[in-house]
Order: C-alpha cells, then sequence, then structure tokens
C-alpha cells in the first residue's frame, strides 16, 4: 500500500502509522505489521521500504509498504552515524508529507510491539502539537551508556522542548 492509498483510507485529521526499515531488520517489520494488524489498525498504516529485498518480503508478505530506496540504507544503519542521520532527514521528509495532506501521523520504530490501540491516549491530549517518546528505559543505564561510549544519547530531560507549528484547517 504506497503512501498515497493510505492518505487516501485516512480522512482528513486521522491517523496514519508510517514506520521505516531495510532488509536488516526484516523480520522485526513483518512481526510489527502482524502486531498493527491485531489491534485493527493496518489500513491506516504503511512500512517505508528502504531497500529491495525488504520491499519483495513485505509484498510477499502482504505488508502495507511502500518503496523509498535511498542510497546507503541498505544495512544496518544504526550502526552508522551517517546512515542514522540520514534515516532521520527520510523520516522528516516523509512525516512532512503526511504533514501537508492534513493528516496526523504516529511514526513508530519497527521494533514496538503495540498491543492496544492508542488512539483513546492520543486523542486525551489532542491539543498537543507533537508528542515525543523515548526509548530510554532506565535513566541509571543511559548513564553508563554515556560514560562509556563517545556519542551519548539525550536522556529524558536533555532534550530540548519540541515547537512545531502548522496552520490547523
Amino acid at each position: 500500500r504506497p503512501l498515497e492509498e493510505v492518505l487516501q483510507d485516512v480522512e482528513v485529521g486521522g491517523l496514519v502509522w508510517l514506520s521505516f526499515a531495510n532488509s536488516a531488520v526484516s523480520q522485526i517489520a513483518v512481526n510489527w505489521a502482524r502486531h498493527v494488524e491485531k489491534i485493527g489498525m493496518i489500513r491506516s498504516a504503511t512500512v517505508a521500504a528502504l531497500d529491495r529485498k525488504l520491499l519483495e518480503l513485505l509484498l510477499s508478505e502482504r505488508v502495507p509498504c511502500f518503496r523509498h530506496f535511498e542510497e546507503g540504507m541498505q544495512s544496518d544503519v544504526r550502526s552508522s552515524r551517517t546512515g542514522f542521520r540520514k534515516l532521520g532527514v527520510i523520516k522528516a521528509e516523509l512525516v512532512l508529507r503526511v504533514l501537508a495532506e492534513w493528516r496526523h501521523v504516529l511514526v513508530s520504530d519497527v521494533d514496538v510491539l503495540w498491543l492496544r490501540d492508542p488512539s483513546e491516549l492520543l486523542q486525551s491530549r489532542r491539543l498537543a502539537d507533537a508528542m515525543v517518546s523515548s526509548d530510554c528505559l532506565s535513566i541509571k543505564a543511559d548513564e553508563v551508556r554515556r560514560v562509556h561510549h563517545l556519542l551519548s544519547w539525550p536522556r529524558r530531560g536533555d532534550v530540548p522542548t519540541l515547537h512545531l507549528s502548522r496552520r490547523r484547517p
């Protein structure tokens, strides 16, 4: 399901589920889609397949996806500072594309297992322009990682305030 089809199926003001993956995480991407399907949100979801190998697998598994090939996105991008940054740019561009169509967007890593539809929670905070969560599960563990790695990740409280502005319809 190309992004355009998802946008047609999701009404203006509705929520588009968007994820990104390459063949380095192919089975995780399929598992993500199965969980999104179990909670009934698969019609509003799609995965940006960053390489041909993943695209072919997702299509064979009937996972909603679209081709978004980029040079350098065929391997484990999390281990590459350049690749990880490039993935961030790709995500931002596609999020802006969805927002330009007046839909809300939920960006989910494929290593997230959705156990229930978060729509009620999101609706309860509908006045927020942006909501962000972190992979940080333990500040103490992040402190250890910060000391032992040259590249330190922000922890809760370190992240500056995010301000996004877009005129609402």
